[in-house]
């Protein structure tokens, strides 16, 4: 009785103090998908994200579009540009399914699973910058 007694008055002094549940933070998934994946593989990989609980919906994007995205990211660079266009890369960038997952903790078990299926060639993790603090990498596998 004592016990649950003093994790009860523990509890309550934590949040009279201002503890509260931990703030939800933005994570940023990019599945990168192998040049030569199957129609097969490609909806086996939409289907299982599909079932992440992603904020805004999951988004395919061609290597067109991500080169697109990129040059606008790097519009005060021309010349960085030029030399990707120049070098034949930027025919290179690959396809990728995208989802913003907003949680408190993030659950690395999900993405490793769709990380090893067929037809995926790599996957990052990101936090998103907050506040002026700037994002980070998340690492999922060890």
């Amino acid at each position: 009785m004592a016990l649950i007694a003093g994790a009860g008055a523990a509890t309550s002094g934590l949040l009279l103090a201002g503890w509260t549940k931990p703030a939800e933070q933005r994570y940023g998934v990019a599945f990168f998908l192998e040049e030569e994946i199957t129609a097969t593989q490609k909806t086996a990989i939409q289907a299982e994200l599909e079932k992440a609980s992603a904020t805004g919906g999951l988004r395919y994007e061609s290597g067109e579009e991500a080169f697109a995205r990129y040059k606008e990211m790097h519009k005060n660079e021309p010349g960085l540009i030029e030399k990707i266009e120049e070098s034949g890369a930027s025919n290179s960038l690959p396809a990728s399914f995208r989802l913003t997952v907003e949680a408190s903790d993030f659950d690395c078990r999900t993405m490793e699973a769709v990380g090893a299926l067929p037809g995926v060639k790599q996957y990052s993790v990101l936090i998103e910058p907050i506040n002026q603090i700037p994002g980070f990498a998340v690492r999922c596998s060890w």
